[in-house]
């Protein structure tokens, strides 16, 4: 079976990248859509196991933005990942090891206080939250409503 290939604009281009990175139109914030690039590039790149060296997840991640972002200055768009990957790992998505190797963190939930809820922190892609939300939302609910002995 033959795949057709079809060419489309370079704004359906762009469109469709954002989509695929779970913004429903390319954002306004640069940075949101920089961050997202950059989670979803780890991601790929380590399958959450194999870490990706700095050079390969800059490279691939500065191409796209710059087509995503129509940059005309690689250079810029480079650095502000690298920034933005640093503020990721600050954040704990991201863990940086030696050598310039980098792997999503474990997604973790985080108890705001009573009656708060739960914030997920971890290299999740936005886009999967949604099903590992849902997952601790029942299991939540679970132990909420479980009775436990006390002492």
């Amino acid at each position: 079976m033959l795949a057709e290939l079809q060419f489309v604009s370079a704004e359906a281009a762009r469109a469709a990248i954002a989509r695929s990175l779970g913004f429903a139109d390319p954002p306004a914030n640069r940075g949101d859509l920089q961050f997202e690039l950059l989670r979803s590039v780890i991601w790929a790149l380590t399958s959450g196991r194999q870490p990706a060296h700095v050079l390969r997840v800059l490279n691939r991640s500065t191409s796209i933005a710059s087509v995503i972002l129509q940059a005309t200055d690689e250079r810029q768009v480079r650095s502000d990942l690298h920034t933005r990957l640093d503020a990721l790992a600050d954040a704990g998505d991201l863990v940086e090891l030696d050598g310039g190797l980098w792997l999503p963190a474990m997604s973790r939930l985080v108890h705001l206080g009573p009656g708060e809820g739960y914030l997920l922190v971890g290299g999740v892609r936005a886009d999967c939250c949604l099903s590992v939300l849902l997952v601790a939302s029942r299991v939540t609910d679970h132990f909420a409503s479980s009775q436990v002995p006390g002492p």
